[in-house]
């Protein structure tokens, strides 16, 4: 009795190494995608905080009292979401 074989194309060395090079590429990409979104989230809430600051230097605390703690809530919020970006960024 003869049996036929399929012949199957096993990945050879070579196949393995070119997709684990694609692998880690993409990877590579994707982490400095994600390190850039960060850079940019930390010199957004940086600007934020800085203009907020501008503007409670302008008003002043005794004629807009309420605006200047809405800005302060504002600026404790970033400085905490700039420590949280860092740690994730560590």
């Amino acid at each position: 009795m003869i049996t036929r074989y399929k012949i199957v194309n096993l990945p050879t060395d070579r196949n393995l190494k070119t997709k684990k090079m694609e692998i880690e590429a993409k990877e590579f990409i994707r982490l400095s995608m994600m390190e850039t979104h960060i850079d940019l989230k930390l010199e957004l809430y940086k600007s934020a905080i800085n203009k907020l600051q501008g503007e409670n230097e302008i008003y002043g605390e005794r004629d807009f009292p309420e605006l200047i703690e809405i800005n302060n809530k504002w600026i404790a919020k970033y400085e905490e979401r700039i420590e949280l970006l860092n740690e994730i960024k560590k």
